[in-house]
């Protein structure tokens, strides 16, 4: 078979997409009723919403809010890996500051974890909120707390069982596989409170931090570092799937773009 086939728009679709659509009817019909309000109550909010105001002003009409948002998330993607290229151990020191480069993710990391678990616990206690304590979709209104933990518990226990110190000697990797997996976890997590329905357990996201952990069981028979990269590249592969598979199909349901405003009709702008 021709090269070129295996690069067709069909093909890479294949690939990228989830075979069965992630989203039910149900849960599409209530993402129709959702909406989205905003309100600032951070101590800087009345100075930033004058900037927010006039960079917004010169923001051209028909870039959508997803595009902009994925040009600031390819921006920390880009410093993030010029981190891991140039400080692949993170031990080495920043001259200006003369402090080691391991103490500024961990600190990020401690202060993104801190106003994530805010955003998370914000919308556990008050998104969706049914009769008796518990959500719209019938379940408990902690149920989110068993995936952030499962999460942190691996994290947690696959650090302080490694036999190679492989968070010591790896940090940026480390921090990546599980980053993709607490952003898939993420995700889910909004659109189940978007759709007011409910997150399962179980979840494909798990998988590379499951292989860890098995590989650690059985007396770690395969290199640690290798199923590392093994746990970070399945893990980023399924976050990826998951978000161009749920993109695509809110996007077909309310006949929208993502990274592009529909321009009005003649019909619908008189």
């Amino acid at each position: 078979m021709d090269s070129a086939c295996w690069l067709s728009p069909a093909v890479l679709r294949r690939l990228i997409e989830l075979p069965a659509p992630v989203l039910s009817r149900h849960q599409l019909k209530r993402l129709e009723e959702h909406r989205y309000s905003s309100s600032g109550r951070s101590l800087l909010e009345p100075i930033m919403q004058r900037y927010w105001e006039w960079l917004v002003c010169h923001m051209p009409a028909w870039i959508a809010p997803n595009l902009i948002t994925v040009v600031g998330l390819a921006t920390n993607i880009f410093t993030t890996l010029v981190l891991v290229y140039y400080c692949p151990t993170a031990t080495e020191q920043i001259p200006v500051l003369n402090i080691q480069m391991k103490i500024v993710p961990a600190l990020c990391t401690f202060v993104g974890a801190g106003i994530s678990c805010t955003n998370y616990f914000r919308v556990i206690f008050t998104g969706g909120v049914g009769k008796n304590g518990s959500t719209i979709a019938g379940t408990s209104v902690l149920s989110p707390v068993l995936h952030i933990g499962s999460v942190i518990v691996l994290a947690m226990m696959i650090y302080k069982k490694s036999a190679i110190q492989l968070f010591e000697k790896h940090p940026c990797l480390y921090i990546l596989a599980f980053g993709f997996v607490s952003a898939k976890i993420t995700n889910k997590l909004v659109v189940a409170h978007m759709t007011k329905s409910e997150m399962h357990l179980h979840d494909v996201a798990f998988l590379g931090p499951g292989l860890l952990f098995l590989n650690q069981y059985f007396n770690s028979f395969i290199d640690e570092y290798l199923v590392l990269w093994i746990a970070l590249v399945l893990s980023l592969f399924d976050l990826v799937r998951y978000c161009v598979s749920v993109c695509n199909q809110i996007a077909s349901h309310l006949h929208i773009f993502v990274f592009k405003i529909k321009p009005p009709t003649l019909g619908a702008a008189q």
